[in-house]
Order: structure tokens, then C-alpha cells, then sequence
């Protein structure tokens, strides 16, 4: 049998979670991890809006039915402990939990600047 010990950090903080109806490409085909994906601002209303690139994407936030737990595997610094033991001993550590949505669901609409004509 084994025993999964789940404990909340200190810290505990909480996320949104983003919606965005559908593709991202990046421009560069190296993928969107650990790139910047835009800019998120609210509204002195408080209607979140997201900025990509020369798009704008205005959007709501909505409650999740059930929460989710954003969890990281705790590091055991115990040598003594056989590989059984180890796999039988693993923690998980809560770091945020996420309760609200934030779905973009509309298209993108283009930020376009006006740019005055020359004389």
C-alpha cells in the first residue's frame, strides 16, 4: 500500500486559471514555454483584458466548479531509506490552489494605432 501525504505550504497563494478559445503559435517554432505570452490588465470594472502582440482579447472571470490544487512533490533528504520505503513515504506539498477562471472565448480584435499622415 502506498501512503500519498498531500500538506499546504505556508505561503499558499492563489491562481487563476487562463481560457483562451483556439491556436498560439509561436513565431519562432520554439515553443511558448518559458516565453512571455502577453500582457493581462483589468479594467477599472474589473473585466480582464489580455494583450498579444497587436491583439486584444477581452474576456470574464468565472468561479470553477471544483477547485484544483497546484502541487509539487516534496524532496526526501533521508539516505537510509531503501527504494520500498522511498516510493511508500512520498509527500506532496500544495503550493496554490486555483478557484477562478479567466476565459478569453471571443476573437482577437487588432490594436490598430492611428498614425498621422505626413505633409
Amino acid at each position: 500500500m502506498v501512503q500519498i501525504v498531500i500538506r499546504k505550504s505556508d505561503g499558499m497563494e492563489e491562481w487563476f486559471m487562463i481560457e483562451l478559445q483556439g491556436e498560439l503559435v509561436s513565431r519562432y517554432d520554439n515553443g511558448l514555454s518559458g516565453n512571455v505570452l502577453g500582457d493581462l490588465h483589468f479594467s477599472k470594472t474589473g473585466e480582464p483584458v489580455m494583450i498579444i502582440g497587436h491583439h486584444m482579447l477581452q474576456g470574464k472571470v468565472t468561479d470553477l466548479d471544483k477547485p484544483f490544487g497546484v502541487m509539487f512533490e516534496s524532496k526526501q533528504n533521508n539516505c537510509e531509506i531503501d527504494e520500498d520505503e522511498i516510493e511508500a513515504s512520498k509527500s506532496y506539498e500544495i503550493k496554490a490552489i486555483i478557484k477562478r477562471k479567466i476565459i478569453f472565448k471571443n476573437r482577437p480584435k487588432p490594436i490598430i494605432t492611428r498614425v498621422p499622415k505626413r505633409v
